[in-house]
């Protein structure tokens, strides 16, 4: 998991700072939260400034390539001069869930009451099964070919 926070003025907004993350894979559903910081620089009134704070998850046999994409956005980022700043850490390791198991009984039910739903358009019925493809278990699929019988 990388935290990638994106410093900002008050006058940036979430969608500002989304397109200034174009390319990472990060959007508004890796948001995680703002804050918003009074800087002192000596200065005789000191700066605010919001902090963007996202999670970005990479596989571990992408963690190069997700740091080597972070490192060119901080630096064209910075090269930009537009009051943005960027910079990321990794926050540490979580499993991946594994997939549900899928189940043919279940999938050669549901396409077989998809299969009745378009034959009753037709003022038809679903006749027997004509063709199956093997189901793909990485995204839980199956086709099914069945006979239209007509009423």
């Amino acid at each position: 998991m990388f935290n990638v926070q994106v410093t900002s003025g008050l006058d940036s907004g979430l969608d500002d700072v989304i397109a200034a993350l174009q390319g990472s894979g990060i959007s508004a559903a890796n948001f995680q939260g703002l804050n918003s910081f009074l800087n002192y620089t000596g200065a005789a009134q000191p700066t605010q400034t919001l902090n963007w704070s996202f999670q970005l998850a990479a596989r571990l046999a992408k963690v190069k390539d997700t740091i080597t994409t972070l490192s060119s956005l901080e630096a064209k980022i910075a090269a930009q001069n537009n009051g943005l700043s960027l910079s990321f850490s990794i926050q540490g390791t979580q499993s991946s869930a594994q997939p549900a198991a899928c189940s043919l009984p279940g999938l050669l039910a549901s396409a077989q009451t998809q299969a009745q739903n378009l034959a009753d358009g037709a003022g038809a019925s679903v006749g027997n099964i004509l063709a199956m493809a093997s189901p793909n278990a990485a995204v839980c699929t199956l086709t099914v070919k069945f006979a239209l019988v007509g009423d």
